[in-house]
C-alpha cells in the first residue's frame, strides 16, 4: 500500500515538472534515456526515504504493541492479585463475623453466669441473716430458759422454807456435810480402805 502510494506520488510529480512552463533549456536538452534514469533514481531515492520511514513507523508500532502488551500483562497481574486481596479481605471479614459471634455468645454466657453469681450471693447473704436471726432468738430463748429455771429454782427454795424449814435447813447441813465428807471418801478410796456406812451417812 505505501510502495504504490509512493510511485503514484513520484509520477505525479513528473507529470507536474513537464506541465511546468519555465523549464530550463538545459532540461529541455536531456536525453529521454537520462531523463528516465534521473527520474528513476528520484523514484529510489524517494522509495528509499518512504521505506526508511516505514520501517520507523513499524518498529515504532511495534514497541507500541509490545508496550500495550505488557501493560496488559501488568494490569491482568494487578486485577488477579487484586482479586486475591480482595478474596482475603472477604475471608478475614468472614472469620472476623464469627469471632464477634463468638464473643458475643462468651459476653451473654459470662453475663447469665454473672448473673447467677450475683444471685447466689444474695441467698447466701439472706441465709446468713437468717441463720444470725436465729442464733440472736436461740440466745435470747436460752437467757429466757436460764431465767426462768432461776427463778424455778428461787421459788422452789423459797416454797420448800415456807412449807418445811426445818427439812430445808437439814437439807442444807446435810449438803454441807457430803461436801466435807467427800474428800474423805475418795481419800480412802485412792488408798483402797472402803469406806463405813457411818463415813457415808450425814
Amino acid at each position: 500500500m505505501h510502495k504504490i502510494f509512493t510511485l503514484y506520488y513520484l509520477l505525479s510529480q513528473r507529470t507536474r515538472i513537464r506541465e511546468e512552463p519555465h523549464v530550463h533549456q538545459r532540461d529541455r536538452e536531456l536525453t529521454a534515456d537520462e531523463r528516465v534514469k534521473m527520474d528513476k533514481s528520484a523514484l529510489l531515492n524517494e522509495l528509499e526515504r518512504m521505506n526508511k520511514l516505514l520501517n520507523e513507523k513499524e518498529t515504532q508500532l511495534k514497541d507500541t504493541l509490545e508496550e500495550l502488551e505488557s501493560s496488559k500483562n501488568k494490569l491482568e497481574t494487578l486485577g488477579q492479585e487484586l482479586q486475591d486481596k480482595k478474596r482475603q479481605l472477604q475471608d478475614k471479614t468472614i472469620i472476623l463475623e464469627q469471632q464477634k459471634t463468638e464473643l458475643a455468645e462468651k459476653n451473654k454466657q459470662l453475663e447469665e453466669k454473672e448473673s447467677l453469681l450475683t444471685d447466689r450471693e444474695t441467698q447466701l447473704m439472706e441465709r446468713d441473716q437468717q441463720l444470725q436471726e436465729k442464733d440472736r432468738l436461740l440466745e435470747e430463748k436460752n437467757t429466757q430458759i436460764e431465767n426462768m429455771n432461776r427463778l424455778l429454782e428461787e421459788k422452789t427454795k423459797h416454797l420448800q422454807e415456807q412449807t418445811d424449814p426445818e427439812s430445808s435447813a437439814h437439807e442444807e447441813m446435810s449438803g454441807v456435810s457430803q461436801d466435807s465428807a467427800a474428800p474423805i471418801r475418795k481419800r480412802k478410796s485412792m488408798e483402797g480402805i472402803r469406806p463405813r456406812l457411818s463415813e457415808e451417812s450425814p
